[in-house]
């Protein structure tokens, strides 16, 4: 797909202009969902589905971005302050030049194209994989001298200034920080990481994407961070010492039930065992241990649909079909929530089978048709080519 972005570049800009090539990964999470804006553990990995944008530099004050995915133009001025679009994909590119320019960058005119083979609404963060495709592209083009922490956290602050989504900071980080055949285990409190080597051995990793998206997706999010926020004050009253949910004990929740709305005390809930969850997950794959990994996806899955209720009956069905099948040894819901998809470890072979038994009856229950996205762990976001 590269080669069709470098050509329409080429077609609506110059082809004399000496261009960057940029390939910004989507991303999966093994385990640790919701755990990131909570200063907990994430265990995620960069995945060979990619935002493709090619850009060069234009001797004016004007950036012009052409979008091959929705086939609209984007026109601003550097040099004015932007307001956030009414067009939402314009925010991830408008963001991450406004969050540049608080930084103190020193940016002019750009054209760009981009376009990207990242499923839509399938919860692989296509929004982080452009806000960092165009993070790289203006680092590179500017000399600026950032580092990848910068990039992702300027491209969080975008998404939370500009989209309007107070997420936390895996998406960009797993996009810019990935490796091949690795995953990250990212404390989301120090903004550090180490690499794991994943190995599934005989088995594969496979996303089953319900290939819905639920509306209120966005609004409930917000909402359960808001949740999240409110039980850690209600424990701050009594643990002071206490800075965030993944680090309190599920002994210290329970001291403050009373305190809090039903609803609120399962938020919090569910947030201190999926943080214990990622631990155990690593000692898991750390011991070789792919069962263990498995039960802890299908215990994380009854979390998120039961106590942080953000799953839908499209992700229950599949993950309660994955939990029948024998060659399946772990399922669960993946991303935001309320669609999107499912992630499973399932025996090399059977995918297809699995598929097919459950297809015709996700049909007729759903009126929808179930897809597979199989997928590699890769590099993070990165100049691929230049001219």
């Amino acid at each position: 797909m590269i080669e069709k972005v470098i050509d329409a570049y080429k077609a609506n800009f110059s082809e004399n202009d000496e261009f960057l090539a940029i390939k910004s990964p989507g991303r999966i999470n093994l385990i640790g969902e919701h755990t990131d804006y909570n200063n907990g553990y994430v265990f995620p990995a960069a995945i060979d589905k990619y935002i493709y944008t090619v850009g060069a530099k234009n001797k004016t004050n004007i950036i012009n971005v052409v979008s091959l995915k929705y086939n609209q133009i984007l026109t601003f001025d550097v040099t004015t302050t932007q307001k956030p679009s009414s067009n939402g994909w314009e925010n991830y590119i408008i963001g991450v030049v406004e969050e540049f320019k608080k930084l103190g960058c020193k940016l002019s005119g750009f054209n760009a194209v981009f376009d990207g083979d990242i499923p839509r609404g399938a919860g692989l963060s296509s929004s982080a994989a452009l806000e960092n495709s165009f993070g790289v592209l203006l680092e590179n083009l500017f000399d600026l001298s950032l580092s990848k922490k910068d990039i992702a956290l300027a491209s969080q602050q975008a998404e939370h200034n500009y989209a309007g989504v107070n997420c936390g900071l895996m998406d960009q980080y797993a996009s810019i920080f990935g490796e091949k055949e690795k995953a990250l285990v990212l404390n989301c409190d120090t903004n550090e990481h180490q690499l794991v080597n994943v190995y599934t051995h005989n088995y594969e990793i496979v996303l089953i994407n319900t290939n819905v998206k639920h509306e209120l997706s966005s609004s409930a999010y917000n909402e359960r961070r808001e949740q999240c926020e409110t039980a850690l004050k209600a424990i701050q009253k009594k643990y002071p010492q206490r800075r965030h949910l993944s680090e309190i004990t599920l002994e210290e929740l329970t001291s403050i039930e009373e305190k809090v709305t039903p609803v609120v005390y399962q938020r919090a809930l569910y947030i201190v065992n999926e943080n214990r969850r990622v631990l155990q997950a690593i000692e898991a794959l750390e011991s070789d241990d792919i069962l263990q990994l498995g039960s802890l996806m299908f215990q994380s899955h009854q979390g998120l649909s039961e106590s942080y209720e953000v799953s839908c009956d499209e992700l229950d069905f599949l993950v309660e079909k994955a939990k029948q099948n024998p060659f399946i040894v772990g399922s669960r819901m993946m991303g935001g929530g309320f669609g999107g998809c499912t992630i499973n470890i399932i025996e090399k072979g059977q995918t297809n089978d699995f598929v097919n038994s459950v297809a015709e009856e996700y049909i007729q229950k759903f009126g929808l048709k179930i897809s597979v996205i199989t997928v590699k762990f890769v590099n993070g976001t990165h100049v691929t080519c230049s001219k």
